[in-house]
This record gives structure tokens, C-alpha cells and sequence, in this order.
């Protein structure tokens, strides 16, 4: 399909609206979807906790930001509505890194500049250890949250292309669906999936090791050719 510009900043709308709809507690703010440089490779990147991204971009203490390739994906896919379901299960695995991590340093306007700038001259990295099993649980809570605020087809499309990109990082989707089908979980994802919690725990019991995975991703995972899991 043809990236035109209408289309592209549809499917961005769409994915900022759908997750601050869906995950109110977890996103108190906006949701600022940045554009990828074009020298990046993957379809998606997250920076800490997005708070610096977010200020960096305009945003305020509350908003926090994530960047797409939005382009890329449009041009991938056949028609427009796979796009948007791949562009909304791409920014839900972003999501998932802002969630888990430390929260950012409270910084000025100036100052989160300049770290942007600083991150932007840094080459973007992937692999197991940074999609650990707290990641895994918190991109699986964060798809099936949208349940909420998507028609049930677009649903369907996003946890089928979410749960591609988790087989493809070495995780079962069932096996985690086992895992958190038996345990009562906070409202807040970021909450649910923090260190050390039951969630948290139960997964990394359940799912194989960072060499493992890292193992079955250098197999598998090709980050040169874009995918619905191209996302680090």
C-alpha cells in the first residue's frame, strides 16, 4: 500500500488515541508517537521510561513518547486496516518497555534536549536481555487491555501480529496466558509487571532463559528485513 501522508497520520492518531483510551492508569498523559529516523532499521524504538522523549518533543511531565516507522509499515502491508493493527501491536510492544522501565530523570525542557540528542547518536539495540519476561507480560496485558476500545476484528489482528512478535523474541503467548489467567493483577500494567511482583515472578519461572531465547532470536529474528516484530 502506498504511505501517503493522510494515511500515515490516521494510523498515528489511531494508535495514540487507542492506547491512551485503553490504558488510562498507565498513561496519564498523551502519548506523543514520534517519527523514526530513516537510518533506523526497525519499526519501532523506546527510550527509558519515554518521559525525556516526550519533554523533548513538547511534551509535558505527564506525557510520555515513543518513536514509529509508520511509513514502513503502511508500505508493507496490503490494505489499510492490517497497517493500523500492525502499527497498534508494534506501539503496544514500545508501550511495554516505557511500563517496565525505571522512570526517567525529572529534567527541564533544555536538558531533555539535549539527552534526545545524545540517545539519538546512539545506535539502537534489541535481543533477549531487553525483552525480559516482565516486557513479555506487559506487551501481552497491554494488547489484551485494547479489547476495550477496538472492534473486535481489529482486536483480533493485533493480538494475532502481537503474539507473532512474541514467538518470535522465544516466548509462548499460552504459556503466559497459562501464567497470568491465575493470578489477580493490579489495574496499573506498569504496577503488575514491576520487579519482583507475582506477576513477574510467575513468568520468569514459565518462560526460558535470556540464552535460550537469545539463542532461538539469532535463529530466527532477522531485524534487516521488516516485520511486525521489528521493534526493539
Amino acid at each position: 500500500m502506498t504511505p501517503t501522508t493522510d494515511i500515515i497520520e490516521e494510523i498515528t492518531t489511531h494508535c495514540q488515541r487507542a492506547i491512551e483510551r485503553a490504558l488510562p492508569v498507565d498513561v496519564l498523559g498523551r502519548l506523543l508517537i514520534l517519527r523514526l529516523p530513516e537510518y533506523e532499521a526497525s519499526w519501532g524504538l523506546a527510550s527509558g521510561s519515554g518521559a525525556v522523549a516526550a519533554m523533548a518533543h513538547g511534551g509535558g511531565a505527564l506525557d510520555r513518547a515513543i518513536s514509529l516507522n509508520v511509513r514502513a509499515i503502511v508500505g508493507w502491508y496490503a490494505s489499510q486496516g492490517e497497517a493500523r493493527a500492525a502499527a497498534l501491536a508494534i506501539a503496544s510492544h514500545e508501550l511495554a518497555h516505557l511500563v517496565t522501565a525505571r522512570p526517567d530523570p525529572v529534567v527541564t525542557t533544555a536538558e531533555a534536549t539535549a539527552i534526545w540528542n545524545e540517545v539519538l547518536g546512539l545506535p539502537s539495540t534489541g535481543g533477549a536481555c531487553w525483552h525480559c519476561p516482565r516486557w513479555a507480560g506487559a506487551f501481552f496485558a497491554i494488547t489484551d487491555q485494547l479489547k476495550n476500545v477496538l472492534p473486535a476484528v481489529e482486536h483480533r489482528t493485533v493480538i494475532r501480529l502481537a503474539w507473532a512478535g512474541l514467538r518470535e523474541l522465544g516466548y509462548s503467548p499460552l504459556a503466559i496466558l497459562d501464567v497470568l489467567a491465575g493470578l489477580s493483577l493490579p489495574e496499573s500494567i506498569g504496577e503488575a509487571f514491576a520487579p519482583d511482583t507475582a506477576a513477574s515472578l510467575a513468568l520468569m519461572g514459565a518462560c526460558d532463559s535470556n540464552e535460550v531465547r537469545q539463542s532461538w532470536i539469532d535463529r530466527t529474528y532477522r531485524k534487516t528485513l521488516a516485520t511486525p516484530a521489528s521493534a526493539a
